[in-house]
């Protein structure tokens, strides 16, 4: 059953960070829409973002702490839009954005100590 759970883990993280990317990428289409230059800047943080997706499993084999890293990027991400909307006017959508963000740092900081903990063979039942 570990191992199972273990791959389900893997498949909704990947997916996280596809919809990260997709997020962004419907953001860079309608600054591109809008004929605004700051098009390119959303459309290279969304095929970032695919990217790692693509080699999550890969770099999260390597890497303990690669999910807290990338959550944290995709929380800059978020914190770059909510800035963009405030800048437009809009009052209530940027504060969407600003909630995920902070959802994203917490979550990351609890990756990252989870994944410190397994790292090193102990979890936090046993401190």
């Amino acid at each position: 059953m570990g191992l199972l759970f273990k791959e389900k883990n893997e498949k909704v993280k990947r997916f996280a960070h596809i919809l990260a990317g997709c997020i962004i990428l419907v953001h860079a289409y309608e600054k591109y829409d809008d004929h605004q230059s700051s098009y390119v800047v959303f459309l290279g943080l969304g095929i970032v973002f695919l990217l790692i997706a693509l080699q999550h499993h890969r770099l999260a084999k390597r890497y303990h702490f690669v999910d807290s890293v990338f959550l944290v990027i995709e929380a800059v991400g978020y914190g770059f839009i909510a800035t963009d909307y405030f800048n437009a006017g809009k009052k209530a959508l940027p504060w969407c954005y600003v909630f995920a963000a902070i959802a994203y740092v917490v979550v990351a900081l609890v990756r990252y100590r989870q994944s410190g903990s397994m790292a090193h063979g102990t979890t936090d039942r046993e401190t």
